[in-house]
């Protein structure tokens, strides 16, 4: 079910026109799996047990003029700006203990949620190492200095992952959102005395990224020599002795310090030159003479630049 409200526009003597729409989105009973008793015989099948509700809009504006002297010519341009936004809400679910396991779904919950850890900068030294094997058991029995410290978020002295609900998720909360908020387009155009020129920008300016690979951190989890990925940055940038306040932490193949925190969350907003055009019309006065009606020649080229914060070997565009 799809309510929408939509405005159109036109101004200036259509110099100014565009577009905006609003829309809500239900989805019913959708199909989830679901697990059923052992004593049943069965290990469960797929139910209409889910809703969605979907909220977002679309703007899209564009100004296209001449001027009529530009070094004796006209210049025809215009410019195009497109902006969307979304979110997604689950509005019901068949989850009665608001369980926060894997593939589990709760009323009320944003599709895209990171749940993970607080980061509470490194261990110091042998004696804050010791203390975090009991503290931070948990995660693992043996910790060393430049190793995370997670925040006791709940005040137990212990960090975990509660009884990983709603009502008691231990140390752990919502520290992001993989959802691409705000994604946009910029499309312009300019033409004069034969020569046309087209730039096309696209990107998201808001979502956030957990990565659990070896290409961002260097070794992997699983003590697999051969997956490690590590290169100039992960050995300048890593916890040592003399480089206590580095990005990264202990270099290690156990996931101890690699557990979803707000510390290493991306930020995996972006925006990427997608297309460049440059032509040129030969003037016809210039080939009628061999037959040609008509030829132009143009340059093109596609993603030629990217601007975003991520880890220089990731591109924003398949991180995920």
């Amino acid at each position: 079910i799809t309510k929408d409200i939509g405005l159109d526009w036109s101004l200036f003597k259509n110099r100014l026109f565009g577009s905006f729409d609003f829309y809500v989105r239900d989805t019913k009973d959708m199909v989830r799996s679901v697990t059923l008793p052992a004593v049943l015989g069965t290990s469960g099948g797929k139910e209409n047990i889910a809703d969605m509700r979907t909220v977002g809009w679309e703007l899209e504006m564009t100004w296209k003029d001449r001027i009529q002297n530009v070094l004796g010519s006209p210049l025809d341009y215009s410019l195009t700006v497109g902006l969307s936004d979304y979110q997604a809400e689950i509005t019901k679910y068949d989850n009665p203990n608001g369980s926060l396991a894997s593939g589990m779904y709760h009323k009320g919950q944003k599709l895209g949620e990171i749940w993970g850890y607080v980061t509470d900068g490194y261990i110091q030294d042998d004696f804050e190492a010791a203390k975090m094997n009991y503290l931070q058991k948990f995660i693992s029995s043996k910790w060393y200095p430049g190793d995370i410290r997670y925040k006791d978020l709940n005040g137990d002295g212990i960090i975990d992952k509660g009884k990983v609900t709603l009502d008691n998720p231990g140390d752990q909360k919502v520290i992001g959102n993989t959802t691409p908020r705000y994604s946009f387009n910029i499309n312009a155009s300019a033409s004069w005395k034969g020569f046309d020129v087209r730039v096309f920008f696209e990107g998201i300016a808001k979502r956030d990224l957990w990565i659990d690979s070896p290409v961002f951190w260097g070794f992997p989890s699983n003590s697999n020599v051969w997956q490690s990925a590590v290169n100039d940055y992960h050995v300048d940038n890593s916890w040592s002795e003399n480089n206590t306040n580095a990005y990264y932490p202990l270099p290690s193949y156990s996931g101890r310090s690699k557990q979803t925190q707000t510390k290493y969350l991306q930020n995996g907003a972006y925006i990427r030159l997608k297309d460049l055009t440059i032509s040129y019309t030969i003037p016809k006065a210039w080939i009628s003479t061999v037959g040609i009606e008509q030829l132009k020649v143009f340059a093109s080229g596609q993603n030629l630049w990217v601007g975003t914060k991520l880890f220089k070997y990731l591109d924003p565009d398949i991180v995920s």
